[in-house]
């Protein structure tokens, strides 16, 4: 780019480069086109290009292989679509054209088979295993609900929970359930969900409307977000006869709004209803539990009573057997003690002094107590002590004798 006469003057580069970054702008590259789509050409890369036709105009889309991959049916040269995508511009055809990342059918039978393949995709994958269906708490303690905020279905969800389990708390989550930015938006509020803490489940609802209106419920993004969200899904779309691929996504759904709150939120009165009826089982349980507890126990202290009266004559019998081996058994042994203590005590006699003086032995001592064992120890005319067995006399020395000799009165 120069500039002359004081006015900017682009190259056709700088040119093509500004278009571009205006093209590739925030505004522009989240959008949703509709339009009848034309000369719609696949390339060997994987890649998809064709155009969209308006009433007096024209765009040229590109399809990259990692987008187009996910398009489960193509449809005809002449059929209406919706294309989601973001502006670009081709430097060297000095063209825009529009990036798709999503392309949706709009015609019935199209609709339809994209529903089908989809469907059948989607289970092979397991995305509806009943294995994986998460159970609804009985009793919710918060639960999320993710609708719009003007439509019939938010209502009928707070009706039905505020007369049967007003207790439980609700969380709105507002989204758009209706037309090509509802996919979007229905992901996005799953996602918002999943950020949240103490929920007991999420509800996906919207009213009834025609078949078309449930389109966004049938979308692949939807189904994958549901099956990641965190918390359990319950589903309430359209009517009795609309099933659609989010239902079987979900790990609960109901045909209603109405009926999908009924599932979710218990009916106090029957709540009270089975806890009273619960209480008196309990009570009928407890007494009859009592009543047989007595009766074992009865049974078994009259048990115990007969086993404790058999074991005290036993032991009294064992007892008295004991006793009477334990006096024979003492008297023996007394016996022979007596036997000991006799033969000790004549032996003991045998060495007191007592029982040598008994032999007609005479213990002599001198007046002082001392013992005297030798007439050398004695003088004439010393007294002494003679001690009897019977008695104890006074003496005196008169003569010593010789060893042996006899006394002989002079």
């Amino acid at each position: 780019m120069r500039k002359s006469d004081g006015d900017a003057v682009f190259d056709v580069d700088s040119l093509t480069g500004r278009i571009r970054e205006v093209l590739k702008a925030g505004e522009f590259q989240d959008i949703l086109v509709q339009g009848q789509i034309e000369g719609l050409k696949r390339h060997s890369s994987g890649h998809v290009y064709f155009t969209l036709l308006g009433k007096e105009s024209r765009i040229s889309c590109a399809m990259f292989r990692s987008s187009a991959s996910l398009v489960l049916h193509w449809p005809e040269d002449g059929q209406d679509v919706a294309v989601q995508g973001g502006l670009d511009l081709y430097p060297p055809r000095g063209a825009y054209q529009l990036i798709v990342s999503r392309l949706y059918p709009l015609g019935q039978g199209d609709r339809a088979k994209q529903k089908e393949l989809l469907q059948r995709k989607l289970r092979e994958e397991g995305l509806f295993d009943e294995r994986l269906k998460r159970p609804i708490p009985p009793i919710p303690s918060k639960v999320a609900v993710i609708t719009s905020l003007t439509g019939a279905a938010l209502q009928d969800v707070i009706r039905v929970s505020g007369e049967r389990f007003p207790q439980c708390p609700l969380l709105v989550i507002p989204s758009v359930v209706q037309g090509l930015e509802a996919p979007r938006a229905i992901v996005a509020s799953l996602r918002r969900v999943s950020a949240l803490e103490g929920l007991s489940s999420v509800m996906l609802v919207r009213g009834g409307g025609s078949r078309d209106d449930l389109d966004p419920f049938d979308d692949e993004d939807v189904a994958r977000a549901i099956r990641a969200c965190p918390f359990p899904v319950v589903t309430g779309v359209g009517h009795q006869v609309d099933l659609t691929i989010a239902d079987m996504a979900a790990d609960l759904s109901a045909p209603t709004p109405s009926g999908a709150a009924e599932r979710v939120f218990p009916d106090r009165r029957d709540l009270l209803s089975r806890l009273n009826g619960n209480v008196r089982l309990s009570r009928s349980s407890v007494q009859r539990r009592i009543s047989t507890t007595r009766e074992r126990l009865l049974a078994l202290k009259s048990t115990m009573n007969r086993s404790v009266y058999h074991s005290l004559d036993a032991n009294h019998k064992r007892l008295s057997a004991l006793i009477g081996t334990c006096r024979s058994s003492l008297s023996l042994k007394v016996v022979r003690v007596e036997g000991v203590l006799k033969t000790l005590d004549a032996r003991l006699n045998s060495l007191s002094p007592d029982w040598i003086l008994r032999r007609g032995y005479v213990k002599v001592e001198d007046l002082k107590g001392r013992k005297i064992c030798s007439a050398r120890d004695l003088e004439v005319g010393q007294r002494m002590v003679l001690r009897f067995r019977d008695g104890s006399v006074l003496g005196e020395v008169i003569k010593p004798l010789p060893p042996g000799g006899d006394f002989v009165d002079a």
